[in-house]
């Protein structure tokens, strides 16, 4: 009776973790509404990872293994986004607020350009998005 009971709670526990890529998502709309004020829809996140798996979005420095900083610029929204994604769960971890470019510093580090750089050339039409 004891290991029957011991086998329903574990049971009943693993259904109250959260995946680690729920939690991912959960985090990423709670940071475009608190940073932005824009409600991230499963919608708009597929747009994202869309963009990320098919060379929309350009990739700006690599964390780790699989975390990444990728910037994109959302048409629907004529606005540029500096976001992390996780190539595992295939997930926008969070998105970096207005100003903050790159995880170390103002600049991408493999062409040297700043953020005024690319907002020029995304002004000028010479960025391909």
């Amino acid at each position: 009776m004891v290991g029957k009971m011991r086998r329903t709670k574990k049971k009943k526990m693993r259904k109250m973790q959260k995946s680690k890529a729920f939690c991912q998502r959960q985090h990423a709309r709670k940071r475009f509404k608190e940073r932005f004020d824009i409600d991230f829809t499963n919608a708009m996140r597929d747009e994202f990872v869309f963009a990320v798996q098919n060379g929309r979005a350009t990739h700006v420095e690599k964390q780790s293994h699989r975390i990444g900083l990728w910037r994109f610029y959302y048409m629907r929204l004529s606005k540029l986004f500096y976001f992390i994604y996780d190539n595992n769960t295939h997930n926008i971890v969070t998105v970096l607020p207005e100003g903050e470019t790159v995880l170390k510093k103002n600049i991408d580090y493999e062409t040297e350009e700043t953020i005024e750089d690319f907002e020029n050339e995304i002004e000028n039409g010479e960025e391909e998005v």
